[in-house]
């Protein structure tokens, strides 16, 4: 416990809040349709706001602190890291199958076991030449996200198979859901190569180099610098994203036109630059004396991310799929910012009351286990010393 690093697991869950926020359009809406359709101002707002704020930003942050995660296994490892590395990653690809298939199309986590693999061989590689690798792939993705923004902003193609698409998420079972989940897969994974996979790897990269510091473990030695980046980080990466939010909400329909084309690229450009500033601004706020209270509550949501992430998905599915409450489509962005906090306030509260039995989350336990191919110790010990 004494080793953990405390700032990253409050950005951990500060990042799967955010997660939720975006991740709901796509839940609490039949696929590929969006809230585009809802124009009260108090929906346009939270749309901006989770555009502005959120999205491509809390994947980005994620993504940092997993290559940061590498980087940590890599300096206490003495020996047998390789091994048990591609264990992990292997079974993180099954729960991300498993996570896609029944409760959200749009996991993460068979990128991240992908692309955790192609980064383990580079873990002990200079960091100039991770910071160059990096720039050039978030290049690439950018040139990318500018051909896609390109077709955003041209006619609509139409799809025959939307509407019946539609009502097995609205109407369908459980299985019936999960089966068209199997059938939009190639969709959605192309869609993910194309827009997160750069970025995706980029920030594993620059996390492997930030892991090799102590920028979060030892804030205080960093908070001059950080400073600077957040005073300049901060207006410029949140002021583009700001400005892809209003082009966003000029979308049609269909989610189509020039208006949200730009806004996909802004916030391509912007993203990091935010993200940047939410890290520089955490080490400077964590020598405040009142920061613990802002820290205490997002903790342990980090220490469990993979159980919280998990969780948000199949708490929400059960919400607003057909064969739960079958809200989809009825709660709009506004709605759904309340449903994000009630969500995660109760996971992270969860996620608090588990961790004081046990040493860490179900999956998390999970994940360990498999990687040591051996029964981790899951109770804490109520041994006490008198």
């Amino acid at each position: 416990a004494q080793a953990r690093h405390g700032l990253v697991d409050m950005l951990r869950g500060l990042a799967l809040f955010g997660i939720l926020v975006v991740n709901l359009e796509f839940i609490a809406s039949p696929p590929f349709e969006g809230w585009y359709a809802f124009e009260d101002p108090l929906d346009q707002a939270a749309r901006w706001a989770t555009v502005t704020f959120f999205q491509l930003k809390s994947y980005i942050v994620f993504s940092l602190l997993f290559g940061y995660g590498v980087a940590i296994m890599a300096s206490r490892a003495k020996e047998g890291l390789r091994p048990r590395y591609l264990r992990r990653m292997l079974v993180l690809a099954i729960l991300g199958i498993l996570h896609a298939v029944f409760f959200y199309a749009g996991d993460i986590l068979v990128t991240y076991a992908l692309l955790g693999t192609l980064v383990f061989p580079m873990r002990n590689w200079s960091t100039r030449r991770l910071i160059r690798i990096a720039a050039w792939v978030y290049g690439i993705g950018l040139l990318v996200v500018i051909g896609v923004a390109a077709l955003v902003a041209s006619e609509p193609l139409d799809d025959p198979a939307q509407e019946a698409r539609t009502a097995v998420y609205l109407d369908g079972s459980f299985l019936e859901v999960a089966a068209q989940r199997i059938e939009d897969a190639p969709i959605v994974a192309i869609g993910g190569l194309l827009l997160q996979y750069p970025s995706v790897m980029a920030a594993f990269l620059v996390g492997v180099v930030v892991g090799r510091g102590d920028i979060l473990s030892a804030p205080e030695r960093h908070a001059a610098a950080a400073r600077r980046v957040m005073w300049w980080c901060l207006p410029i990466g949140f002021g583009l994203s700001g400005v892809a939010g209003v082009a966003a909400l000029t979308a049609d329909a269909d989610g189509l036109g020039p208006g949200p084309a730009l806004a996909i690229v802004l916030q391509t450009v912007s993203g990091p630059i935010a993200v940047a500033g939410v890290v520089a601004a955490v080490v400077v706020l964590s020598g405040r004396s009142w920061w613990p209270r802002v820290q205490r509550p997002l903790t342990p949501a980090g220490r469990s991310s993979l159980s919280v992430y998990l969780g948000e998905s199949i708490v929400a599915s059960l919400v607003f799929a057909g064969y739960g409450l079958g809200l989809s489509g009825v709660v709009g962005p506004a709605g759904a910012l309340v449903f994000a906090v009630a969500i995660f306030a109760v996971l992270a509260g969860a996620a608090a009351l588990w961790l004081t039995r046990f040493r860490q989350g179900p999956f998390e336990w999970l994940l360990r286990s498999a990687t040591y191919w051996r029964l981790q110790p899951l109770r804490r010990s109520s041994h006490r010393p008198r």
